[in-house]
């Protein structure tokens, strides 16, 4: 829808004509910004929580993102998809942190402060 709405103004005598391109340029490094960083702290926080190397990580997780990235077939199955890991996203951000706070205070977990 926005590139239809930049599509649609026409200001003649423009050094620049064509806003789109420009356009798509930032927001696909913007989306590549936001993967990388994404991929490595998924990495990293799955080499942190075994205790090993991130590399074999980083090798491991390339062909669950192309499977994940396979499964939908049309826009109606990317839709779905994309409601799934929403409400996937409110467990794991909403939910497991409350379960975990609750078990750490009934298991009497402690905390050390550096003074």
């Amino acid at each position: 829808p926005t590139l239809d709405l930049i599509r649609s103004f026409e200001i003649s005598g423009l050094i620049f004509e064509r806003f789109e391109s420009l356009l798509l340029g930032v927001w696909i490094m913007q989306i590549f910004a936001t993967f990388t960083i994404s991929y490595f702290a998924a990495a990293l926080g799955l080499a942190q929580l075994t205790k090993k190397s991130i590399h074999p990580f980083m090798y491991g997780l390339l062909p669950i993102l192309y499977i994940i990235a396979m499964i939908p077939k049309n826009m109606n199955d990317l839709f779905k998809l994309g409601d799934f890991v929403g409400h996937m996203a409110l467990f794991l951000f909403g939910l497991l942190p409350l379960l975990l706070l609750i078990i750490s205070r009934i298991k009497g977990g402690k905390y050390e402060t550096s003074t």
